[in-house]
Order: structure tokens, then C-alpha cells, then sequence
């Protein structure tokens, strides 16, 4: 079963707001990056429809932001290493 991704570009001031929201949502984890133009937050879901409730929740708060989705194919990681 894949998992899915929502990525966004903030100002790192709304690191918080971010990660809030995606707990709020279901996320079940997230990858933080300070990149020069401020921060670029990964938020991991494990079900397309909890993707789909923060992303619009996201939307609706901060119309500006962009989202990037993407789905994570499931992967036997212990059999990769």
C-alpha cells in the first residue's frame, strides 16, 4: 500500500503551524530542510484521503502557498539494505 507526500515551501515561522496542521490531519511524519529562501517541509501520510484534508485544509488558511503531492510506492526497505 504506498504512502504519500505534501511538500511546501514556508517561511520557517510557520514551521510550527505547518507541522500542527499536519498532525492534526493524520501525518505520520515529516522532513525538515532550511534551504536559503526559507524551509521546505516534507509531510508524510499513510492514506490518500488524510493527504487530501490537510492539503485543502492548508489551501484554505494560506491560498498563496504551493503544495507539491506526490505517492511513495511501497518499498520492502529491510530487503533494499
Amino acid at each position: 500500500m504506498p504512502s504519500y507526500s505534501l511538500s511546501v515551501l514556508i517561511a520557517p515561522d510557520m514551521k510550527d503551524f505547518v507541522i500542527a496542521n499536519g498532525y492534526a490531519f493524520g501525518m505520520s511524519g515529516c522532513v525538515e530542510e532550511e534551504i536559503p529562501t526559507g524551509m521546505q517541509m516534507t509531510c508524510y501520510y499513510p492514506a490518500l484521503d488524510l493527504l487530501k484534508a490537510a492539503q485543502k485544509d492548508l489551501s484554505r488558511r494560506l491560498p498563496s502557498l504551493k503544495i507539491a503531492v506526490a505517492e511513495i510506492p511501497d518499498t520492502d526497505w529491510n530487503a533494499q539494505w
